[in-house]
């Protein structure tokens, strides 16, 4: 279902607060630090339109850092498991960039893909997302050369983008039409033809406006043939194994087992976030560790760039900077995908195209 509105972006809050009445809804807002987070709306606080990012990820609501997947109770002769999914409250995020809407759109593909998680599952369908076009680029973004902005294309339910004194409202599923049905005083139905128009005009503005921007057009290739670069060892060394580039990440899936015993008889399993940047994450019993430190930096960048592309078809880094910012020795991955796209051999000189899957 698609349908097309415009309305007013200060009857955002009275908007918010309409879908409350069904709804919990996440909303950007201003911190103390000067960081934008994903919080409960709060009618008397208003509503934060000026930010260029949040600080986490919105897609952590439904692909959490801890999941209890199963718990169980007994005595010595015979236990009884049952399943730690749990159903979410109705929930509406507002605000997801289109960076993020592209990530979730792979957490998608992961979680309900090839084998369906029932805790993603349950989350999923519990969310309805209401995107916010970009119209000005934050300093770290490159979502335009990773193909996931400025403006989104999919997997959203509404989509707005703000204009001045008028907000563009774009629908596309029927979950998003029963927002607009909640609040219909709000919304003034628009052609399509009017809405991508302007859409279009506005989107190039933003992205005219992007400083710098790598090339990503043979990143595969060149990656591949650059398995081997200096690069690698010339950026390891900085690297403190912090893990903030994957905390921050909106597409990062790894993930480890924890058994907890709760009392004498009963206990369960908790799924948690892990990191491939840890030292531990590939070191084996025997304490032996396959993957070397500059391996394990070349693997995050490897598997955002050419792993995930090959087994999902898209590209594993929606281009939200947000490892960028936070990464204490400046790791750019930018500026690696720089360096490896400029070295890369001309064609009639490449080693053998490696197996790209780990």
């Amino acid at each position: 279902m698609s349908a097309y509105y415009t309305m007013n972006p200060a009857d955002l809050p009275a908007l918010l607060t309409a879908w409350q009445s069904g709804s919990r809804v996440l909303c950007p807002c201003k911190e103390q630090d000067g960081t934008t987070r994903l919080e409960s709306f709060v009618p008397e606080k208003g509503l934060c339109l000026d930010y260029t990012n949040l600080a986490m990820p919105p897609v952590d609501v439904l692909n959490g850092y801890q999941d209890v997947l199963f718990r169980w109770e007994g005595n010595e002769r015979t236990y009884v498991a049952e399943p730690g999914a749990e159903a979410m409250a109705p929930t509406v995020i507002f605000g997801m960039r289109p960076c993020d809407v592209s990530a979730l759109e792979y957490l998608d593909d992961f979680y309900l893909g090839e084998y369906r998680d029932i805790n993603y599952s349950m989350r999923r369908e519990a969310v309805t997302i209401v995107g916010m076009n970009c119209r000005t680029p934050g300093k770290s973004c490159f979502c335009a050369a990773t193909g996931t902005g400025p403006f989104a294309r999919s997997g959203f339910d509404l989509m707005l983008t703000l204009d001045g004194d008028l907000c563009w409202v774009e629908c596309a599923t029927d979950k998003g039409e029963s927002l607009v049905g909640q609040a219909m005083v709000f919304f003034r139905p628009v052609t399509e033809a009017a809405l991508r128009a302007r859409l279009g005009e506005l989107e190039k503005d933003c992205r005219d406006s992007f400083q710098k921007l790598p090339d990503l057009s043979q990143i595969r290739t060149a990656l591949l043939q650059g398995f081997d670069h200096p690069v690698w060892e010339e950026i390891t060394p900085t690297c403190i194994r912090c893990t903030g580039c994957t905390a921050v990440c909106p597409t990062c899936t790894c993930f480890q087992f924890n058994e907890e015993r709760l009392d004498a008889q009963s206990g369960r399993r908790v799924r948690v976030k892990d990191s491939c940047q840890t030292a531990g994450f590939t070191r084996n019993a025997g304490w032996h560790n396959p993957r070397s430190k500059a391996a394990a930096v070349r693997h995050r960048i490897m598997d955002k760039l050419v792993y995930i592309q090959d087994r999902f078809g898209k590209k594993g880094c929606v281009g939200c900077g947000r490892c960028i910012d936070v990464c204490p020795a400046g790791i750019d991955i930018r500026k690696i995908a720089d360096t490896v796209v400029k070295d890369c051999p001309p064609e009639g000189q490449r080693k053998p195209m490696p197996v790209s899957i780990p």
